[in-house]
């Protein structure tokens, strides 16, 4: 019988929107899958999120922050409250007057947590409430109303007292910029403004422009689009309008610190935290498409691929849910975005369509619902998943990875998510919790070619027998063989029959067709990997 090799199954991902066949999909392509990640040349299971710890509030922002001593903490932003979680023990940090916790006002659907740090002070925003600040990052303190006007002439004036409230904030240089700011009732949606340059040592922040100090503002009103988000992109910080891109650059000069020029082309982001950021590019997730832009040119990661299916599945009542992780360790955007669901339902994401910058592949993994994700540092409780006895920080980057280690670990770095009151890690591990997902790669519309007399399936109807899977697993998998007579007709698969690599070499089928269609499934507590197949056939009759 003819044989055709299928190699290098992971190098391209899942390519679902173009029809199978033909030259628009390789033949290492999959066409469809579940909870499977390309990973250099090899597809395997995606690992799905094994609980860290319970928050006492539901968490709907997470930020990873470092101590001067580099202990990693991690802010937990609910709608009324924030607390800190520092591997152990959850504290409440909630601004206080009197001792007593000043509750926020998020709305769980319409607002975001955006933050980070600047030099020794982190900082907050949630878009309803004034932005607070952590003078020191230590869970000794509380946060605090962010000051305006350190020197008013009635004391401190803080943006609560004053009734400014910011869209989003970010770092950025020496200094923290809001972006879309109300001040008292006045909208100023094109508005990004700066506080005074942050030194080594500050415990507050001025944003009065004052010929002192180098606070100010820019308002980017050329367009009538509010501010939606923004991000560092190399040495400029690139904002996003609903209409417009404009990239600010430091300039050095004391009196003219920023100067701001208007990108030739734009994406509408969806909500906040829907840029990706990395050295090099942004990942820009719109309702029309995912995008990169490295800083001159926007390029589509998912047409031919997977805008269609992205397009379609999101829930259009729900998209402002919808936000971009990154994975920097492993080159990876998560692209995180809630799916049709029932009506009247408030969903968040509980699919993400996976990115990898380095080889170029698409992947799929079901979340929880998540409302938040960010990588850091944090103690996973993470089982022994192959009974290796390697630590679990000296597994990432050795040369050579044997299967049984995990090549998704990295010292302690993970990608963490929040669902419910639940904080957990992603990826690593097979199961949800310690319960079984469905784990499936699946190619359709394979075109069998006899190198030596050149007649394709396409020819003739063939008779498809034995497949050879190139693959490791750490238990039994399940595998399906079927035949399609049309391009476009449904696939008859034969029954499913268990694999056990460690035993086998092959299966049987008896399936009949043009076009030829193979699945590798699991719903177990394992992990597997498969780099190759090859498949039997033999031409029975030219139609």
């Amino acid at each position: 019988m003819p044989t055709v090799k299928l190699s290098s199954l992971g190098a391209v991902g899942i390519i679902n929107d173009p029809p199978p066949f033909g030259d628009t999909v390789p033949p290492n392509a999959f066409t469809d899958g579940q909870n499977v990640r390309a990973y250099h040349g090899r597809m395997r299971n995606f690992g799905g999120w094994e609980l860290v710890t319970t928050a006492p509030i539901e968490p709907y922002g997470l930020v990873d922050l470092q101590t001067p001593d580099r202990t990693t903490l991690w802010l937990e932003g609910g709608l009324t409250k924030v607390y800190v979680f520092d591997g152990s023990n959850h504290i409440n940090v909630t601004r206080q007057t009197a001792a007593v916790d000043v509750d926020y006002t998020m709305n769980e659907y319409n607002d975001r947590w955006t933050g980070g740090s600047q030099g020794t002070l982190a900082f907050l925003c949630n878009g309803a409430d004034g932005p607070q600040l952590w003078p020191t990052i230590s869970t000794a303190n509380k946060l605090e109303d962010m000051e305006y006007d350190p020197q008013g002439s009635a004391g401190n004036q803080t943006w609560q007292e004053l009734g400014y409230v910011a869209y989003a904030m970010r770092a950025y240089s020496s200094t923290i910029l809001a972006l879309n700011t109300n001040l008292a009732g006045t909208a100023l949606t094109s508005r990004v403004q700066w506080c005074d340059f942050i030194q080594p040592g500050d415990t507050t922040t001025d944003w009065v422009e004052r010929t002192t100090n180098s606070a100010g503002h820019k308002d980017l009103g050329d367009t009538s689009g509010a501010i939606i988000d923004g991000g560092p992109l190399r040495d400029d910080f690139i904002i996003y309008k609903e209409d417009a891109g404009h990239r600010m650059s430091f300039t050095g000069d004391a009196n003219a610190p920023f100067i701001f020029s208007r990108l030739p082309e734009y994406v509408r982001v969806i909500n906040r935290n829907c840029i990706g950021v990395s050295e090099e590019f942004h990942v820009l997730a719109s309702r029309e498409d995912v995008k990169i832009f490295d800083g001159n040119t926007y390029t589509s990661i998912l047409d031919k691929r997977m805008r269609e299916y992205y397009t379609g599945l999101m829930d259009p009542d729900r998209l402002l849910t919808t936000f971009v992780a990154m994975l920097n360790k492993e080159k990876e955007a998560w692209i995180c975005f809630p799916t049709v669901g029932d009506v009247g339902e408030l969903k968040f994401p509980d699919r993400a369509i996976v990115w990898n910058s380095n080889d170029n592949t698409i992947s799929l993994t079901d979340l929880p619902q998540c409302r938040d994700m960010d990588e850091g540092v944090i103690v996973p409780n993470i089982p022994d998943r192959f009974d290796d006895t390697t630590p679990v920080d000296l597994i990432f980057n050795q040369d050579t990875l044997r299967f049984d280690q995990s090549p998704f670990t990295s010292a302690l770095e993970f990608m963490v998510g929040c669902y419910g009151d639940s904080v957990a890690t992603f990826g690593e591990v097979p199961g949800e919790e310690g319960k079984p997902r469905m784990c499936r790669a699946e190619r359709l519309g394979i075109i069998l070619q006899d190198s030596k007399t050149g007649i394709t399936s396409v020819d003739a109807n063939c008779r498809l027998g034995t497949i050879r899977l190139y693959m490791q697993s750490t238990g039994t998998v399940k595998v399906q063989l079927g035949g399609q007579q049309q391009p476009n007709g449904a696939i008859c698969w034969e029954p499913e029959q268990t694999f056990d690599p460690t035993q086998q070499s092959h299966l049987t089928f008896r399936a009949c067709g043009k076009y030829a269609g193979y699945r590798v499934t699991s719903d177990a507590l394992i992990d597997w990997e498969i780099t190759a197949v090859e498949i039997d056939y033999e031409p029975r009759s030219r139609r």
